[in-house]
């Protein structure tokens, strides 16, 4: 499971509410533009996981201790030519076929049902 090893940290945003929530990115062992994926513009520079956690503040009654991981989703990456800049600016599209938390499987399952 590619997605729960140390990611590098794309988001950390402090919830008005309490807590953290925060986005990795894992590097994905498959590289390769699925076939029957619609790419759009940019060139194709490869595959990643993208994982939400939330971590609730230490101590709150009735919280859970730890980070909780709320969802994964794979994505494919563009570079956006469109953009014009010098930092290589990036498209992200994420894969409809791929689920790997149980939950999610099961909520699709229904859904089409």
């Amino acid at each position: 499971l590619e997605f729960l090893a140390q990611g590098e940290e794309v988001l950390s945003q402090r919830l008005t509410a309490g807590g953290t929530m925060r986005v990795t990115r894992h590097e994905a062992s498959e590289q390769e533009l699925p076939p029957d994926f619609l790419a759009g513009g940019g060139q194709f520079l490869g595959q990643e996981w993208r994982v939400l956690t939330f971590q609730p503040d230490a101590g709150v009654v009735g919280q859970p201790e730890g980070e909780l991981l709320q969802a994964v989703a794979k994505v494919c990456m563009f570079a956006d030519g469109s953009k014009g800049d010098s930092e290589g600016a990036t498209s992200i599209k994420q894969r409809d076929d791929v689920l790997v938390m149980q939950a999610t499987k099961t909520m699709a399952a229904v859904m089409l049902s």
